[in-house]
């Protein structure tokens, strides 16, 4: 489906029968407390920039020394916070290292945060967005089997 254009995927989405009830609030950050990495972007007026395999060759000889993790999976880490306003535990959890805010701390403390981000400067800048912080859902979904006989054409006209 990931293939198929948006109307052929509204088209699928009408043969579902989904419901989705929220099921609580939005879990919200400790008051008074803001995030760093966000609050460095928010204070500069930055888009948090998309680390890809050219954004990475630009900054990657900034990258030197010897390192007992991969810096560009803590550079994703440190965008990933920012982007998202993730935890710090939910950032090491989803990177498997607690070395994400050791590094983020240590590039600033250095100098060599400003550098990367200044390589990075050409990605264009914005205002830093604060994260939309979704409630928990419940989410129920069913299709009718019927639908699913024949091929995807026959499934696609029977919801013309």
């Amino acid at each position: 489906m990931a293939q198929a254009d948006a109307e052929t995927q509204a088209r699928y989405i009408e043969m579902l029968d989904i419901r989705a009830k929220v099921a609580g609030e939005p879990t919200m950050r400790k008051a008074g407390r803001k995030c760093s990495v966000g609050q460095w972007f928010a204070d500069r007026q930055r888009l948090v920039p998309e680390l890809t395999d050219e954004a990475w060759e630009r900054v990657a000889p900034l990258m030197t020394g010897h390192w007992g993790v991969d810096p560009r999976r803590m550079l994703d880490g440190i965008f990933h916070k920012a982007r998202t306003g993730a935890s710090w535990p939910e950032v090491f959890a989803r990177f498997e290292s607690r070395s994400v805010k050791t590094y983020w701390d240590r590039w600033r403390t250095n100098g060599r945060w400003e550098a990367v981000m200044a390589t990075l400067s050409i990605e264009g800048d914005a205002v830093h967005a604060e994260p939309v912080r979704v409630p928990p859902l419940e989410i129920e979904g069913a299709i009718r089997p019927a639908l699913l006989v024949g091929s995807d054409r026959d499934i696609l006209e029977s919801c013309a």
